[in-house]
């Protein structure tokens, strides 16, 4: 005598198939398996995506503060010269004794160091846009 118990049929999930009994549980459990798999797999490679991404948005942030930079030094055997990439005004002068002088010097390419520092050997300047940079004067030996 066999007993049909409700809950017993609900998970073991059986039907008629020719006059065989096939079990339909393993086959939702795979279906089940394969659905979990996708969906990790996909959560992955979203989170990955987003990853690369913000790197990519960090890097190009980066690369182009880098073209941004507006001063550079550059040495000469007649002395140091202040080197712009770009045309710039300089505001503001600050020197090491704490004295800040108000300026209106442009530059559109190049201006010796001791036009800017005078007697000074060092002095932050201020650029319109608010960069800023540590001027020194150093004199390179000729050999």
């Amino acid at each position: 005598m066999r007993k049909n118990n409700l809950l017993s049929s609900f998970f073991t999930l059986q039907f008629n198939m020719k006059g065989k009994k096939k079990g339909l549980s393993s086959i939702f459990g795979t279906l089940i398996f394969l659905i979990v798999l996708v969906s990790v797999f996909s959560l992955y490679v979203t989170l990955i995506y987003n990853q690369a991404s913000s790197t990519t948005n960090i890097l190009y942030s980066i690369n182009k503060v880098k073209q941004t930079v507006l001063f550079q030094e550059g040495y000469e055997k007649n002395g140091t010269y202040l080197v712009v990439t770009e045309p710039v005004t300089i505001t503001y002068v600050i020197y090491p004794n704490g004295t800040v002088q108000s300026t209106n010097i442009t530059v559109y390419s190049q201006i010796p160091v001791s036009k800017i520092l005078g007697k000074q050997q060092w002095a932050i300047i201020v650029s319109n846009t608010g960069q800023w940079y540590n001027l020194t004067n150093i004199t390179i030996p000729t050999i």
